[in-house]
């Protein structure tokens, strides 16, 4: 069974995004042609997505004081490993699967890359995974993504749908 993780970290305020940005596009992990955004510019990830935030207040203090310092969302999906996915392969499904994330209830900023090397050794991965990195603020009308039970089950869905295009297995479900 694939999974889709959702990384949630109390402290993933305005502070980490620039981190998390630049750790799912590291160079030593993937490849130019496997990374991607919607909605936002990929050499400019950070200040167009904090400028979202700047232009609809949304400032350090009160991105702290709501949703535990939330600025962002983070998802990584991971193939069965029997799957046998190319990074190729996994581009296709994460640039689909990001067209659904930043229109889901709005217009939300995405950026993606697949990971296909270990970013310390440089060696090929056995499982190659995908990273999603989502503002929280919509774009158009500064309204925060909500992030509850039928947000994921819609996640799980749609990747479900996308996956299966690909003869790839179903997302595991939560016991």
């Amino acid at each position: 069974m694939s999974i889709l993780r959702v990384i949630i970290k109390s402290d993933d305020g305005i502070d980490c995004l620039n981190e998390k940005i630049v750790y799912a596009i590291n160079y030593r992990a993937t490849r130019f042609d496997l990374i991607g955004g919607v909605n936002v510019g990929i050499r400019n990830a950070y200040a167009e997505m904090l400028q979202v935030k700047k232009v609809f207040n949304e400032s350090v203090a009160r991105q702290s004081a709501t949703l535990n310092g939330k600025a962002f969302f983070h998802y990584v999906f991971s193939p069965e490993r029997e799957d046998c996915c190319s990074g190729e392969m996994l581009a296709d499904i994460a640039k689909k699967l990001a067209v659904f994330l930043s229109e889901y209830e709005g217009n939300f900023q995405v950026i993606y890359a697949v990971h296909v090397t270990d970013v310390d050794t440089g060696e090929l991965l056995d499982l190659p995974h995908i990273h999603f990195i989502v503002n929280n603020i919509n774009f158009v009308n500064g309204v925060r993504l909500n992030i509850n039970k039928s947000f994921l089950y819609a996640i799980r869905t749609e990747i479900d749908k996308i996956i299966e295009c690909y003869g790839l297995s179903a997302i595991r479900k939560r016991e």
